[in-house]
């Protein structure tokens, strides 16, 4: 058990509420062995002289790295002003420096030469974009970036589309290669997009496939389904906030489409909404011609007559 000296007691505690010290010792428990003249007061002044908010500080505290001395806030003070120089708002700085303070611990000529390559690729650094790609080059190894270039390369993008992606939000490097992978293969195989479409909307190797893409996918094929939405419906739908997509595509059309709820739920999916005449029609057309067509083949094994059902089916929702 943790002996905790009355004065490093009264430090941390001054000015932090009860849930700010949980915070602070779940995220570090090393705080309560750390010296209150050599760790806990520097560290505190330094964070306070950047004019960070309460917010940050807590955040930063939480983060034994704050804690490995002077010399690492020296580079970090110093990387902090070539961040201003070059435009970086106060605040956005802050906010970098609590969160991943291992961005900006670099020496200050590998920064400038950083910062140097973001404005030749166009990023605005009083954009949050800027900390983002900041975060990322600071933090990927040459070898897992040039690994995620040949992952993304798998899906026909280009270099340059790659770029564009990492220049629209750096964060999609981060993405895992399953993460990767799993996205493109339902929005391209399942959804029908092209990858060089995708790459305009990189945040969607940031959203859960799960929760996010795949609920959304099956309002949207059912409206497609139901003729209330046009079939070249953009990416876009998968980048705008829950709240916005929820009323504009579920609100919207939950008196034509009763269904819909419980489509974006996942508590049934799109095939089983009620179909039109005409599309009753041109299923089962599509079925009768696809029957004639395994009576001609070899026999096949159930994947593929399985196979074959389901491109049926995406032919015609």
């Amino acid at each position: 058990m943790w002996v905790v000296p009355r004065e490093c007691f009264i430090c941390i505690t001054e000015g932090f509420s009860g849930p700010d010290l949980v915070r602070i010792v779940v995220g570090s428990p090393s705080i309560l062995k750390r010296s209150l003249e050599n760790h806990l007061i520097p560290s505190y002044n330094f964070l306070k002289s950047m004019d960070m908010v309460h917010e940050n500080i807590v955040k930063a505290f939480s983060r034994s790295y704050w804690l490995t001395g002077k010399s690492v806030q020296d580079t970090i003070a110093s990387n902090v002003e070539i961040l201003k120089e070059i435009g970086v708002p106060m605040s956005n700085i802050s906010s970098l420096v609590a969160m991943h303070p291992c961005a900006v611990s670099k020496t200050g000529k590998s920064l400038v030469e950083v910062s140097r390559r973001f404005f030749e690729m166009g990023i605005n650094p009083l954009r949050v974009t800027f900390l983002k790609a900041v975060q990322v080059i600071c933090g990927v190894a040459e070898s897992m970036w040039e690994h995620k270039m040949q992952v993304y390369r798998q899906w026909g993008l280009t270099d340059d589309e790659i770029m564009l992606m990492f220049r629209l939000d750096p964060l999609c490097i981060k993405s895992s290669e399953k993460k990767i992978m799993s996205v493109m293969d339902f929005l391209v195989n399942k959804m029908g997009w092209e990858p060089a479409a995708i790459a305009r909307y990189p945040t969607v190797f940031l959203r859960s496939l799960e929760k996010n893409i795949i609920p959304r996918c099956s309002v949207v094929k059912v409206l497609q389904m139901k003729g209330l939405v046009k079939k070249d419906l953009c990416l876009g739908i998968l980048g705008c906030s829950e709240e916005n997509f929820f009323d504009k595509f579920v609100v919207k059309y939950e008196q034509d489409v009763p269904e819909l709820l419980n489509v974006y739920q996942g508590k049934i999916g799109p095939l089983f909404i009620p179909m039109s005449p005409v599309q009753f029609l041109q299923t089962w057309k599509l079925l009768q011609d696809l029957g004639s067509s395994l009576t001609v083949l070899p026999k096949q094994n159930a994947w593929n007559i399985r196979s074959s059902l389901v491109m049926v089916f995406d032919t015609v929702f």
